[in-house]
Formats: C-alpha cells, structure tokens, sequence
C-alpha cells in the first residue's frame, strides 16, 4: 500500500517538494502553459537505477525492463510523462549505444491488485520516436542522469482512486562492449517502496524500491467528453472524461464477444465509423458507440497441410463474407464445406454472415503426386522404432530416407513420444533429429520429380535469434554428384509452436529423383529441424503431349521427335537420343504412366 502520511506538517512539507520538483522539471524539459503535477515520485538523491531496455526488433534474452504504480485520488486528464534515467554501462562520457527511442505505456492491474496486468494489453502504448529531450542533469557515483519528457498525443483519463502503472522502456542497440541494452530508469521516492518488472530469462517479479517519474495534467480550461454504448451489454468504452481545450480526445469503442461495432454518432448523426475516435476537444460532447450481432467465421484446410486460406475473422451480421484457398504443390482444391456439406466448389467464396460457423477448405492430392506425411505407407513408419534408413511406399512411388551424417540421424516420433512440442503441422507421427549436431536428410525417389512441397520447423537453440534459420532444399537427377537441378531456402515464423514453422516448395522444370535437405549456414548455430508431410509431384514420362492422359497421341508425337533425333527425346536425360529413351518410353506408356 502506498505510505499515508499523517501530520499537517508533513503534508505541507510534501506540498512544498512537489512544488519545487515542478518548477526544476519545469527548468529540465521545455515548458508547457498550465503544465501542473498531477502525481509524482521524485528522484532519490543517492542515485540508483532500475534496468528497463530492450533490444530491437524482438529483444535478448537478458532485456529488462520495469513498471511502478500510481494512484491518483480524482479524476485527472494526464497530458505528459516525464521520468529520469541513466546508462548503466556509459562510462563517463563514453555511451556508445544512446536510446532510439521509448515505449511509454500505462496499464491497469490484474485482478490481485498488486501487479501489473501483463498477460493483457496496456490502456494506452505510444512510441515516442525519439530520444524526448535527453537532456544532462547531474552525476552521481560516477553515473550520468538524464532527465526526459514525453507528451501524450491524447490525455490519459486516469479514474481516481484506481491503481495503474506506468511503463518506460528504452529501445537501445549493443554498445561496442558487447553487452546488451543497459538504460535504466532513476531510482525515485516517495512511492509505496516497490516496483514490477520483467527479469532476466522472461520471469516477473516485484522488487523493492521506486521509480523517478512525474505525470503532468493541465490548468487549461477543460470540456467534459461522454460516451456510452448502445446497445449498454454490446461493449465497453475507453476515453470519457474531462479535457484540456484543444487536446486530442480518443474515444476507443471495445465490443463484447458476439458483438460488432457499426459506428459512433452524435446526437443520431454518424460522426466516425472508426472504432477509435480522434478528434480535438472544444466543447462538451456526449458520444454513442453503435454494435450489432458479429460473428465469428473461421477458415481451415483438410487435410491441414493441402494448402492455405484466408478471410475468416469477425463479421457483423449481414456483412459480406470473402474466404480464399490456394492448394500446395502437389494438391488440387475440391471446395468449400460447413459441417461437412459441400457449400461452393470456387476457390474464393463469398456469403453474408448470419451466424458463427467452420469453413473448411478441401484438398486432394494431384494425379500424379504422393504426400508422405509419416503415419501411412507401406511398410508404415512407427514411432520410436522407425529410423533413418528406412523405405516406405505409396500408391507406386517409393521414398527412401537417409542421412550423410549418421545411420540414424533421424526417427519417427509422435505427439505421445515427444509431448513437449507443439507444432501446427507436425500432426501425428514426424521426422525427429536424434542428435543435437548437425544433421542432413537426403529422399531417393523410385521416379523422377517435378516438384515437392514439404513442412519444417528449424529447432532454433537460442530464443534471442533476430531472424530464424533457414531451411534448403536441393533437387538432383540420380546422382547428389551431379549439379543440382533446383535450390530452394525458407524460413519458419512462430505462431504459437516451440519452434518457427515453415513450408517448403520446390519446382524444376529439369526432372529430379533425390533431394537434400539441410539447415542452412546461420549465426546461431541452429544445426536440426523437423520433418513432415512431404509431397512429391512426379513426372509422367508417358504424357508426352502434357494433356493429362496416355493415349495414341502422345506415341505418336514421342515417335516423330524421335524419328527426327530432336534433343526433346532424350526423356532418360543421358545426353543421347538412342534406343534407351525408346525403350524408357515404351516401358511407361504400357504402365500407363
């Protein structure tokens, strides 16, 4: 709880240290007309520091940064944050990484009321864009301090009484010393003696002591800004309050789950059809945020890894609706189905929504391609006894597994034999590294390729990798001696699994029977990744025409090109035009294939 002080005395001595501490913040960052404080914690005069950096674009492992609360006891429009800081590692005059810029946030509490809620979102988050007037104040230990001010693009309407807490946080680079962000907010007084923060390897703890910061408001003459919505249980609104003349006022209108927001109006007049409101305040207003029924459509692909969808998300009842496809290598799209029924066969589908349902997307394998997707073939792989050698074969395409790096550098392994991953497309049974050194994969095909598509997840060792590792793929024709017929890198994203998750496809217009696959170089040291559903597109040597059957047709134009010697009858790709093409062709055309 935050110290209460007794004696008149005291609570004029306090008045007083504001008092000053206004006109020296005042002296410190450029003035401001009717700039008052509205809540502060003072800089403690022994110094001391609280880390509260990061590094961009997505961090380090040792970033950390800070949040402190305050309680203000009426309602207040906080129009400017002003807070003290030092670099922890800037020696003297030597900063050799300066700040970027600062993220200043507020937040409310979780529901203990004694810690910021971070699983949520913050009220407000702005980036200032610059360094907000860095500007020298004092040395102290040996450790420069800076004063800074930013102010909000529109007041905080802070409600009295409640706790919130304020977030400042430095965007900074490594400086020539090797180590990693090290701006640090002062040490302050005056607070309730301790603070939150995020600590090294992402754990949260409170921790003692205050911060220095400073929340301004306004003198300037203020206009009351209301707003409700309609219907009252259909959201919630962020924003009402009194404001300074000529500020910005943000209205954020914030729908219930089944939901939707249509727009805001004034005294029945639309003003805005943006669920956030900007405008500057110059007189009384009062605001209505309009929602009606929303629902929810959510788009999937069966099997999941035929291909992609896009267009689900909330709708209003009655809005158009637009859901597209687009099939992998190796797939053909089939159509649309709600609850199992059939509802389109376009590959882009457009209804009104009227209630929340499940579009699912239908993929099939191509004519001529075979998806391996580890739980099916003949012999079936199994898990944790299934490893790198090892042969499996579908519907007459066979596909054998093996590695340069080891006799076993791969296994099969399950959702059940390693609970500890979760990777979206990795279902079922997938190709696991048995080790953590580098390890390849190469596939022999018993027929030549035009293509493959296949799914990974590069298992990246360290979290504070800025860009993840990317995976290669190389086509060749018999023989890993030859030069390759295609190269192909990408790399996975995180979205919600242990590692990043990508899709691979390769086509050449050169055939192809063998491919490799490897993590590429990278400057993490990633070496392994994870394996699934690997879908080979084959050549039908017998299409000789390309028109999807095997006819008389086709033998006659393989006989006249070569009768004629024509290089585009060499189909064993030797280099020659001769009896084993003849025979190569023969032998598929009475395959059918």
């Amino acid at each position: 709880m935050r110290r209460e002080h007794s004696s008149g005395a005291m609570k004029k001595a306090w008045s007083w240290m504001i008092a000053v501490l206004a006109l020296v913040l005042g002296v410190l960052t450029p003035g401001r007309a009717y700039a008052a404080v509205a809540y502060t914690q003072p800089p403690d005069p022994a110094g001391g520091k609280y880390k509260s950096s990061w590094y961009p674009p997505d961090g380090l492992d040792g970033d950390e940064y800070v949040w402190d609360s305050f309680t203000i006891a009426s309602n207040t429009a906080v129009t400017e944050v002003r807070w003290r800081g030092a670099y922890a590692y800037g020696l003297a005059d030597n900063i050799e990484a300066p700040v970027i810029e600062f993220k200043v946030s507020i937040w409310p509490s979780n529901s203990t009321g004694f810690e910021p809620n971070v699983a949520g979102q913050p009220l407000v988050k702005y980036y200032s864009g610059d360094r907000c007037g860095e500007s020298y104040v004092t040395t102290i230990g040996g450790i420069k301090y800076y004063d800074y001010a930013f102010t909000l693009p529109s007041p905080f309407q802070a409600t009295g009484g409640v706790k919130y807490w304020v977030q400042i946080e430095a965007s900074q680079g490594i400086n020539g010393w090797g180590w990693p962000p090290d701006w640090s907010i002062a040490k302050g007084t005056g607070g309730n003696g301790a603070h939150f923060r995020k600590v090294t390897g992402g754990n949260y703890a409170s921790i003692s002591g205050d911060c220095a910061f400073t929340l301004m408001s306004s003198d300037a003459q203020t206009y009351h800004i209301g707003a409700g919505a309609s219907p009252a249980n259909a959201g919630t609104i962020q924003g009402e309050g009194d404001y300074p003349v000529n500020t910005v006022a943000t209205l954020l209108a914030n729908a219930n789950t089944g939901w939707g927001f249509v727009n805001w109006t004034e005294n029945s007049q639309q003003v805005s059809t943006n669920w956030r409101y900007d405008f500057t305040v110059t007189r009384d207003r009062t605001l209505v945020a309009n929602f009606v029924p929303a629902y929810t459509i959510t788009t999937a692909s069966y099997p999941r890894f035929g291909g992609t969808t896009n267009g689900g998300g909330v709708y209003n009842q009655g809005s158009s609706v637009t859901v597209t496809a687009a099939p992998r290598l190796g797939f053909d799209f089939v159509g649309w189905t709600v609850y199992g029924n059939t509802v389109s066969t376009s590959i882009s589908y457009t209804f009104n929504a009227a209630s929340s349902i499940p579009v699912v997307a239908q993929f099939v394998n191509t004519a001529r391609s075979v998806t391996f997707d580890t739980d099916s073939g003949s012999p079936p792989p199994m898990a944790t006894m299934t490893a790198t050698p090892f042969s499996t074969t579908k519907n007459g395409l066979t596909a054998s597994y093996h590695s340069p790096d080891g006799m076993s550098a791969f296994s099969v392994q399950s959702d059940a034999t390693i609970h500890w991953i979760t990777q979206f497309h990795m279902q079922d049974q997938y190709l696991f590294p048995n080790s953590v050194y580098r390890n390849d994969l190469q596939i022999d095909f018993s027929r030549r390729l035009s293509g493959v598509s296949l799914d990974f997840a590069t298992v990246e060792m360290e979290s504070w990798a800025d860009v993840e590792s990317p995976l290669e793929v190389r086509a060749y024709l018999d023989s890993t001696g030859n030069p390759p017929v295609a190269v192909v890198q990408s790399r996975g994203t995180y979205g919600g699994t242990t590692y990043p998750e990508g899709v691979i496809e390769l086509a050449s217009a050169s055939p192809f029977n063998i491919i490799t696959i490897t993590v590429a170089p990278n400057p993490f040291f990633t070496n392994n990744f994870l394996l699934d559903n690997v879908t080979a597109a084959y050549v039908c040597v017998a299409d000789f025409t390309g028109d999807g059957f095997v006819n008389g047709d086709d033998y006659d134009a393989f006989a006249g090109v070569f009768d004629a010697a024509d290089p585009a009858a060499d189909i064993n790709a030797d280099g020659f035009v001769n009896g084993d093409d003849y025979d190569f062709f023969a032998e598929a055309f009475d395959a059918g294939c």
